[in-house]
């Protein structure tokens, strides 16, 4: 893999680690603290990352990776939504908070009445794309209103693509 190419994971790696970091340093009510035994050099604890479906995949791999390196960490990946993790995480049970959008006032507010203090790092920008098949003649083209329209909550009698060219 070229520099290049490898400078997201990296970025990802970094904020990861941020979290482990910020989650390793925090108060544990076990006799040894929690941590890495004094003079041992190993990491050992727990981080549960949870949110985003489509940073799911970015967060699993990096935390292979650093579990392959760490094996005393246990890291656990869970994607179902971001609002569901910003729940999750404004109530403490989570350590990283995937979102594919910056948090929303009420759930910083959430955190703020929790006693919550985060940071956020930007690591990539969803993107989605619309493709049809090539063969489709009835679609020459559509822009973001034709595809809420066939697509959004409120569409009702689209039966075709051609339907969004009216």
């Amino acid at each position: 893999m070229t520099n290049e190419r490898r400078w997201p994971l990296r970025l990802v790696a970094a904020a990861l680690a941020v979290g482990l970091a910020a989650a390793a340093c925090g108060g544990s009510d076990d006799a040894g603290g929690g941590g890495a035994a004094p003079g041992d050099g190993e990491l050992s604890g727990e981080i549960a990352i949870s949110g985003s479906s489509t940073v799911e995949p970015i967060s699993t791999l990096v935390a292979q990776k650093f579990s392959s390196e760490n094996p005393g960490v246990a890291i656990s990946v869970d994607g179902p939504g971001t609002g569901d993790g910003f729940e999750l995480f404004c109530k403490g049970e989570i350590d990283v908070s995937d979102a594919s959008r910056a948090i929303e006032p009420e759930e910083a507010a959430a955190c703020k009445d929790a006693g919550i203090d985060y940071v956020e790092l930007k690591v990539g920008i969803d993107g989605i794309t619309v493709l049809t098949s090539p063969e489709n003649d009835e679609v020459a083209c559509l822009d973001f209103h034709d595809l809420y329209a066939l697509l959004g909550p409120e569409s009702e009698g689209f039966e075709s693509w051609a339907d969004a060219n009216g």
